[in-house]
Formats: structure tokens, sequence, C-alpha cells
């Protein structure tokens, strides 16, 4: 147990380390799209120049998801129930949790959300942008529906063997254990043994929606141009962000809940109370 402890100490304050990475991610998506840098405002060089800082930045930005999921798996190997307990999360963010981390078909209702989100403020300021997320194409449109239905079917794939490997822990092996438990300590070695084929399928678990979950990211941004992936990204990074900080927030405001109600609790069945009518 000490292990795992400080397993799971060590991947959270690598979270938090990469939360703080994607933040700076995030102000430099953003500023690379600034309007001053719409290209109907440069000369053509100009506007190749800026393509190419934005696709350099769109593949940094991809670098870091993938630097993370690199670590994340090796984090797993060696204990998966680091990632599963998901102790690294606010209480928020375990709401969207799916096999270990963020359902890959979010990707989709994101980039939806987007367009729309801008569509509307351009029909407000009557303002379209070059290569803006609202000029998605109906090829662009078709090759991300293909995509999704892909990913989704890949999901339910994935879901199937997640319960398969949750299943194992429920063998009848593991229940008779439970039922025999001595002050020899064998149990403790039982059952450590029972868990090694459910961890094993856990960690294969992890590795194929981490797979998913990378791949469904550049499938998306390969579809758009670069300052549309740039738009995506950005999105991304703030929909991360900001649920981990709400999350945050409320598990602070709870804990502090929780420690005033301590000092209040309700007497036993029995026991007088005193100082209040």
């Amino acid at each position: 147990m000490a292990s795992q402890a400080a397993e799971q100490e060590i991947f959270a304050h690598f979270f938090d380390c990469w939360l703080g990475q994607l933040d700076r991610d995030l102000r430099a998506l953003l500023a690379a799209d600034e309007p001053s840098l719409d290209t109907r405002h440069h000369p053509h060089d100009d506007a190749n120049d800026d393509e190419h800082q934005l696709r350099s930045l769109v593949e940094m930005v991809l670098g870091h998801y993938e630097y993370y999921y690199r670590a994340k798996l090796a984090s797993a190997r060696r204990d998966v129930l680091t990632i599963f307990s998901t102790a690294w999360a606010s209480s928020t963010e375990k709401l969207f949790l799916w096999a270990g981390g963020w359902r890959p078909s979010a990707a989709f209702q994101l980039l939806y959300s987007e367009l729309g989100r801008r569509i509307e403020r351009c029909l407000v300021q009557g303002v379209l942008r070059v290569q803006d997320l609202t000029r998605l194409s109906a090829l662009q449109l078709e090759q991300v529906d293909r995509l999704q239905r892909k990913t989704i079917k890949t999901e339910r794939k994935i879901s199937e063997e997640e319960a398969k490997a949750q299943e194992l822990v429920a063998w009848p092996q593991m229940v008779e254990i439970s039922h025999e438990i001595t002050e020899s300590g064998r149990e403790v070695a039982a059952m450590e043994e029972g868990l090694v084929g459910a961890k094993e399928a856990m960690k294969r678990v992890l590795e194929r929606a981490d797979q998913l979950r990378m791949e469904t990211i550049k499938g998306v941004v390969g579809i758009l141009r670069p300052r549309q992936a740039v738009q995506f990204l950005a999105a991304a990074g703030k929909l991360l962000l900001r649920v981990h900080r709400f999350g945050k927030v409320v598990d602070a405001a709870a804990a502090a809940v929780a420690d005033g109600v301590g000092y209040h609790r309700c007497p036993l069945v029995g026991e007088e109370t005193t100082g209040s009518n």
C-alpha cells in the first residue's frame, strides 16, 4: 500500500505540472488566434509564414499530449490502480472519466459546440474570418462524421473489455478468500495473486483507451486547417482547465464544510446533549 500511495503522489505531482504546461499551451494558442493574424490582412508570403507557425504550434501541443500519455502509461505499468483510483482528479472531473481518462467521443461534441458558438458570434458581429472553424467544408464535415462513428465503435469495444476486466476482481476465488480471513496473513498474498490477472487486463484497457484518445485528437486535428486546429485545441484546453479548477474549488468548499460539521457532530444514542436548547 505504501508503494501505491507513493505512486499516487508522484503521478498527482506530474499531473499538476502537466496542467501548468497545458495552461501555457492555451495562452500560446489563444495568442496565435488573435484577429491581427488573420491572413486577409497580410501579404501572401506573410500568410504562408503564419500558417507554418500555426502548424508548428499545433505539433508542439500534440507533442505535449503524447508526453502526458506516455508518462501516464509508465505510471500504470508500475501500478495501474494509481490511474484507476484517480486520486489526482477532483470529484467533478471523476464524473466525466471513462477508462481512466476523458471519453474520446467528447472531442466531437466539443468541436460541434465550438463551431456553433463561433457561428453565433459571427452572426452577431458580422465578421467571418479566413480558415475559422465556421469555414468547415462539406468534405471536412464528412470526414469528422466518419471519424466520430469509428471512434464510438471502438469506444464500445473498450467498454466491453473494461467490464470483463472488472469482473475478474469478483472471481469465486476472490470471494472465497474474503470469507477466510485469518491472522496468518496468507490471505493478503492470495488476494494479491488473484488481482494479477485483473491488473494486467486493466493495463491493456487503459493502454487502448489512451491510444484511442490520442488518435482521436490527432484525427480531428488532421482534418482541420491550421487555424481551425488551433481553435479546437484552445477549446479543449479551456475545457480541461476549467473543469479541473472548478472541481478543486468545489472540493475545497466541501472539505471546509466537512471540517466545520466535524466539530458539531450529532450525539450517539444515549449520549447527553449540552450547550444548546
